[in-house]
């Protein structure tokens, strides 16, 4: 009782539904789509190393360094989703009490105060929402640059190389063609990493709302004198009664 006295109904509510289901949301992509983008990723780059180790290492600089741009792009993300998520979780709780308290609001003429109150939650919801939008619309553009600066140097290089007669015509269209397949799993690599941002910051807080239970206080066992029995108590209903309307 001491949990549910100090919670509000529609943010529990909000947790158990809305929280939850964003991360199997994004969690499913993790765990099925992921382990395949990995692999693959894994047997191109091996390829591209038989072809060309010179050109394979340039190819994984720029991995390495995309991924570091994109990180520090997107730190706001687990950030934002925890206040978004805590947000829809208190305008889901004051929805809750404005309609379950509606006969009150009607009766003390708090229609408007009440629509003010959930349009304030809103306005901040949204605000957040933004927020977040924008900086997963900034993350997009920056993976597929640094992919596009990655393709012009390579082609640069191998060009370089061609003319001095240390790679061949066909290992570089070869390696051109394996920078094609590799660029699908490149390209997707941020929706994974949003995925990835998104179910951190809901787990931590369904982490910390799972973690959140009250130790029950224990009744000592009575102690009896030597010899000594219990006896039940006797009981008199005198005198007694039960009426319905």
């Amino acid at each position: 009782l001491a949990f549910f006295s100090g919670k509000r109904t529609g943010e529990l509510v909000h947790r158990v539904v809305s929280d939850s289901s964003v991360f199997e949301d994004n969690a499913v992509y993790l765990f099925s789509d992921l382990p395949f983008e990995l692999l693959t990723v894994a047997g191109v780059l091996t390829l591209m190393a038989l072809t060309d180790f010179r050109l394979a290492v340039i190819i994984v600089f720029f991995l390495i360094i995309a991924s570091l741009v994109s990180a520090y792009v997107g730190r706001p993300l687990p950030t934002l989703r925890k206040s978004l998520q805590a947000v829809g979780a208190a305008f889901t709780a004051r929805l809750q009490e404005a309609l379950s308290g509606v006969r009150t609001v009607k009766s003390f003429g708090r229609e408007r105060h009440e629509i003010a109150r959930l349009d304030e939650e809103n306005q901040r919801f949204l605000a957040l929402d933004l927020k977040e939008g924008r900086v997963e619309a900034f993350l997009l553009p920056v993976f597929d640059l640094m992919e596009l600066l990655g393709v012009v140097l390579v082609v640069w290089y191998g060009a370089h190389l061609m003319i001095e007669n240390r790679i061949t015509a066909g290992g570089l269209v070869a390696f051109l063609a394996y920078m094609e397949i590799l660029a699908g799993p490149v390209s997707r690599a941020d929706s994974y990493y949003r995925h990835f941002l998104h179910c951190r910051a809901v787990s931590e807080r369904l982490a910390g709302f799972l973690s959140e239970s009250e130790a029950l206080p224990t009744r000592p066992a009575p102690i009896l004198p030597a010899g000594a029995t219990v006896a039940p108590a006797p009981i008199i209903f005198d005198p007694v009664s039960l009426t319905y309307t």
